[in-house]
């Protein structure tokens, strides 16, 4: 968070003097602002992580009962939403990031323009692969492209677990009621 220190002026009047935040306290007070006026807008919560864990498929789910495969059911539905939630909160990051790094090249490029012709603009970008700034800001693009795949997996995992548990429910419902099949639905 912002660091705060107090100065005086020369009449005697304090004020408060903010140290800058660094990329990621940028992005988390920018996203969750705006993250939180998007629900407020929508008139809905934002998800928030379910209170039980993520459940594990069993290898023969032939043998749970239809409430409990329901209940399976709801669980990976409930954590698929939440994952989903969050891999979108991860690709903003990941986006932001990446503008800035996009914007903090630009300055340098900009900043040491080439003044002859036969310089190199090769040589001022080997330049800018050294720039701490840039250096930090590209190491923050990593880590936040890393987290948004690992988000991404997550979801990606609840989402075909469900997938799973919903062909199940279906086969079940088929079984119970012979005659009433999807492809039937249309037939005379």
């Amino acid at each position: 968070m912002e660091a705060e220190e107090a100065e005086f002026l020369s009449d005697g009047r304090r004020f408060l003097k903010r140290t800058p935040m660094d990329l990621h306290e940028r992005l988390v007070k920018m996203v969750n602002g705006h993250r939180q006026d998007v629900y407020r807008d929508l008139g809905i919560q934002e998800p928030t992580s379910p209170r039980f864990g993520l459940p594990k498929l069993e290898e023969d789910i032939d043998d749970l009962t239809d409430k409990q495969l329901m209940n399976l059911f709801v669980q990976f539905t409930r954590w698929t939403d939440f994952f989903q939630n969050q891999l979108a909160i991860e690709e903003i990051f990941e986006h932001h990031a990446e503008m800035e790094v996009r914007k903090l090249e630009g300055i340098f490029l900009t900043r040491n323009r080439p003044e002859r012709a036969s310089e190199a603009v090769t040589w001022v970008r080997a330049q800018m692969e050294m720039d701490p700034e840039i250096q930090q800001a590209r190491d923050d693009l990593k880590i936040f492209y890393a987290r948004r795949k690992l988000k991404q997996m997550l979801f990606e995992g609840a989402e075909r677990d469900a997938a799973v548990v919903s062909r199940e429910l279906t086969r079940r419902t088929d079984n119970k009621s012979p005659g009433y099949r999807r492809a039937d639905r249309g037939a005379p």
